[in-house]
């Protein structure tokens, strides 16, 4: 027992830590468990408890932020279909001026394209002729309303042959419209500002008179 104490007080200095000493056991001739400070000694890390609930609040942000970023992903997708379609409409207008002959600009309400067709025989002709081949409005599974074609001649001056002067695009539930007008000019609506909000015109200040001295 003697032997046994003296190994005690060697194991004790040696686990002296801050003024808190514990030895896990003690191997001897009988296995002697030794004694530790009142009172818990907390180790680092997390528990049980507090893992799931950062787990639980974590999971309801990430769900309450999906359909905010899903609109927002859609919003842009359209946005890019809707000005690819109104810069193509601006393109062809640009070679039918630049060439001197007419244009045309075939929608394709099935298959989702657009093809660009001229008549550089013009005056004397109106077989148009396709330039290239068909170009896709967007990647994404977007929808035009209608089949709709755009003549453009030399002067600059846009008519509808097919359908109207304006036709939608549609993705996921979200719709825009672009508007041609005679004159080439043309608006894709609604028009979307930062963080998808609508843009609005300022009103302008009230005039005030200058004040007297």
């Amino acid at each position: 027992m003697k032997h046994a104490f003296k190994k005690y007080k060697t194991l004790r200095n040696h686990y002296l830590i801050h003024g808190h000493w514990r030895v896990a056991s003690l191997v001897s001739t009988g296995q002697i468990a030794m004694l530790q400070p009142r009172g818990k000694i907390r180790t680092a890390g997390y528990s049980l408890m507090e893992m799931c609930l950062t787990i639980a609040i974590a999971l309801i942000v990430l769900a309450m932020g999906i359909p905010t970023l899903t609109t927002a992903v859609c919003n842009y997708q359209l946005t890019a279909a809707a000005n690819s379609a109104a810069w193509a409409v601006q393109s062809t207008r640009y070679q039918a001026i630049m060439h001197g002959y007419p244009y045309e600009m075939v929608l394709n309400a099935t298959n989702n394209t657009y093809q660009i067709s001229s008549d550089s025989a013009w005056p004397g002709s109106t077989t148009f002729v396709n330039v290239g081949a068909a170009v896709p409005i967007s990647g994404s599974a977007v929808v035009l309303s209608a089949p709709t074609t755009f003549q453009f001649k030399s002067n600059g001056t846009v008519s509808a042959v097919t359908g109207g002067m304006n036709f939608t695009v549609t993705y996921n539930g979200l719709i825009k419209t672009i508007t041609v007008t005679n004159y080439g000019s043309v608006k894709v609506q609604p028009e979307c500002g930062r963080a998808g909000r609508r843009r609005t015109s300022r009103n302008p200040r009230p005039f005030l008179p200058a004040r007297r001295r």
